[in-house]
């Protein structure tokens, strides 16, 4: 996958909603656990605060899973009601929220949730307004990203309420940060399910990286056809109606990808241009899942 996209792990998947729905009832953690980055002093009560929210496998984290976050953060902020829902203040991204997909997703070479949470961490290290949210991870088996979400909704307002004003609280938006590459996976059909889908949209919002000179992710929403899919009987998701809820920003050519960084550990190749400087000890060690991947001889 390319760097403008972070892996799709921890969104993918067909499934039942009404199951779906019925897990985030049973859910481990507090709701009303703090994020460091919500710092009072620092929020305008006269904009409107915005969270963003990445998924992904982090498998592992690098670079341009950072960049992302940063590129659509410039967006928002520049372009202040670039998203709806804010009521006619301008927004005010307040801090960043990386989610790793939970180990219970499966994926082939995924490797355990505390590895690669405590690499996120690393890569964050430098950026107070970031965290890595353990949450997702320390569930009992994969969670779907509309509740990765919610959560991060509700423990956010819970706590701008106590440390800001239930006012300001009440304006919070989450907005899910994404490449183009994962934001094309919605018209994949039975890769998500429809009835969640829909249910991001109507709550969420979402910041899409397009590669410069592709075609507009906004576009092709206005012109795809409705989804449905046979597994989501009487589901219908008219894209086109939810454009007011997507914003799409320009993010720099990058070819990195979390495969080239495991084969590059792999083959005992430098990753130092590919990650936080702090992430290369985590990775080269020898610790790490990454470097006992044997990598098929080039041909």
């Amino acid at each position: 996958m390319s760097s403008s996209s972070p892996s799709v792990a921890a969104s993918i998947g067909t499934g039942d909603a009404q199951s779906a729905a019925e897990a985030g009832s049973s859910l481990h953690g507090d709701a009303t656990a703090g994020f460091h980055f919500l710092d009072a002093a620092r929020i305008d009560p006269q904009r409107s605060p915005v969270v963003l929210v990445s998924c992904g496998s982090y498998n592992p984290v690098h670079s341009s899973h950072v960049d992302l976050l940063k590129c659509a953060w410039r967006k928002i902020d520049a372009d202040g009601l670039c998203i709806a829902g804010c009521r006619g203040a301008p927004c005010q991204v307040i801090g960043c929220v990386m989610s790793p997909v939970n180990d219970g997703y499966k994926k082939a070479g995924l490797a355990p949730f505390s590895f690669r949470f405590n690499v996120c961490q690393a890569a964050i290290a430098a950026e107070p307004h970031f965290t890595v949210d353990p949450w997702e991870g320390q569930q009992p088996t994969a969670v779907r990203s509309y509740l990765v979400f919610r959560h991060v909704l509700e423990a956010a307002k819970a706590q701008l309420a106590r440390d800001v004003s239930p006012a300001v609280a009440d304006k919070l938006q989450v907005c899910f940060a994404c490449g183009a590459d994962l934001f094309n996976t919605f018209y994949i059909p039975g890769t998500w399910d429809l009835a969640l889908l829909q249910k991001i949209f109507e709550e969420f919002h979402i910041a899409v990286a397009a590669r410069v000179g592709s075609a507009s992710p906004i576009e092709t929403m206005r012109t795809a056809r409705p989804l449905t899919h046979a597994s989501h009987p009487g589901v219908t998701l008219n894209m086109a109606t939810f454009t007011d809820r997507v914003c799409v920003f320009d993010i720099p050519a990058n070819e990195t990808s979390s495969t080239l960084v495991r084969n590059r550990l792999a083959a005992k190749q430098s990753i130092e241009h590919l990650v936080a400087s702090a992430c290369v000890p985590l990775l080269e060690s020898s610790d790490s899942p990454y470097v006992a991947i044997s990598v098929p001889p080039a041909s």
